[in-house]
């Protein structure tokens, strides 16, 4: 009898260490599925910023139209070309060939502003100098690009007919000079016709007067945005 009744003691102790360790038990499971979704959350959040970073900088106009800004790849070259044939006369717009090479040299100096259905709207293009000015050999020789360049210029500031007069070439600009600004350069030189001295002036371009270029046998003046 007594030893029965001592068994019965000992499973009773044991009933209560058993109870006393299951909130323990339990706190562990949590704690590991806690852990679970931390990490989960965690790498939700990274695929998130590394797809923001593919996708480009995200913009939502006041209309509610979204667009974003982005580099260009070959895969752009068509478009690219299309748009600039359309903005320029051929005298004075790259050629296809021209985009193609600037392409090669420096993709990262294409800014395209894309709509939400991925259809490119305008760039800007241009390459980084230690030079401070604007030359015509350089339109056509993308292999005096300088990533350490002192000056980014521009060569080629259009938009496609259709997407004209809705401040798309602003947003680039803007783009443009807060990218310029980041990587130190001293300022950006374009060349322009003299009825578009006033649009440059309002993002800061100073005019210099007349450019030696005679690019397209036109009269340029070249404007200069000093940091």
């Amino acid at each position: 009898m007594a030893g029965r009744q001592e068994k019965i003691r000992q499973w009773a102790g044991f009933s209560r260490a058993l109870l006393h360790m299951i909130p323990m038990l339990n706190a562990v499971i949590m704690g590991a599925e806690t852990a679970d979704t931390m990490t989960a959350a965690a790498a939700e959040r990274t695929a998130v910023i590394m797809n923001k970073e593919r996708a480009g900088q995200e913009i939502l106009r006041s209309g509610g139209d979204r667009m974003r800004i982005r580099h260009a790849n070959m895969q752009d070259l068509d478009r690219l070309a299309e748009i600039e044939a359309a903005s320029y006369p051929a005298a004075e717009g790259a050629s296809r060939q021209s985009l193609e090479g600037r392409l090669q040299y420096y993709p990262d100096h294409f800014w395209l502003l894309e709509s939400d259905n991925g259809q490119i709207t305008a760039f800007v293009n241009g390459f980084a100098t230690m030079e401070k000015d604007l030359t015509d050999e350089m339109y056509d020789q993308p292999q005096m690009h300088d990533a350490e360049g002192d000056w980014q210029m521009i060569f080629s500031v259009v938009t496609d007919p259709r997407y004209r007069k809705q401040g798309y070439t602003g947003i680039l600009l803007r783009q443009v000079i807060s990218d310029a600004g980041k990587e130190h350069r001293k300022g950006i030189v374009l060349t322009c016709k003299e009825r578009l001295i006033p649009f440059y002036s309002k993002f800061g371009f100073q005019n210099e007067g007349v450019s030696e270029s005679v690019h397209g046998n036109v009269v340029w003046y070249q404007m200069r945005l000093t940091f």
